[in-house]
């Protein structure tokens, strides 16, 4: 479930990052591998792409990236088949729309940064320990070319040890 409570301000912030969160409509699916995979992550972040991360995000304020992304459409990107990285990592990679994802990026770090992050769906985190379950390779069959269309960017925050919480939403209506 996506928190979006205001960041309560005795909570030292840990990390901030912008972020593309699946809608309701698609998350299902892929909300019941990532909570197989990895309770931990799924317990503490919803499924989403990345698009700042917080070295990114530093000296960008809430104004900053509200004119930026002014007039920025909405994304879509499409996503294969999970593939495994670290020793127990599973993500899902872009397979149509990195393009469209690096512009948007762009407007906020400029063009030469926006291309070093490739859009991607995490699945399973390999900082996390390793979910007991390890039948889940028939249930990872179960999606690919999935295509998701992302109508806003969060700001999102997390304090040591706590959940991400939205703490702004910026609509990508297009101009």
């Amino acid at each position: 479930m996506r928190r979006t409570d205001p960041p309560n301000p005795r909570l030292r912030v840990l990390r901030e990052q912008l972020s593309l969160f699946l809608p309701a409509s698609i998350s299902g699916q892929v909300e019941a591998l990532r909570e197989l995979l990895d309770p931990v992550q799924f317990s503490l972040i919803p499924a989403h792409v990345t698009l700042l991360r917080d070295e990114e995000l530093r000296g960008l304020g809430q104004d900053d990236v509200k004119s930026a992304l002014q007039g920025a459409a909405p994304l879509t990107l499409r996503f294969g088949s999970p593939e495994t990285f670290g020793w127990h990592g599973v993500l899902l990679p872009c397979i149509a729309g990195v393009a469209h994802f690096i512009n948007l990026r762009a407007l906020l770090v400029g063009r030469e940064a926006a291309a070093r992050e490739q859009p991607h769906i995490t699945l399973a985190h390999p900082r996390n320990p390793r979910a007991s379950d390890t039948s889940h390779r028939s249930a990872l069959s179960l999606i690919r070319g999935i295509e998701v269309t992302f109508t806003a960017v969060q700001r999102i925050t997390q304090g040591v040890g706590c959940p991400w919480l939205v703490s702004r939403s910026y609509v990508l209506a297009g101009s």
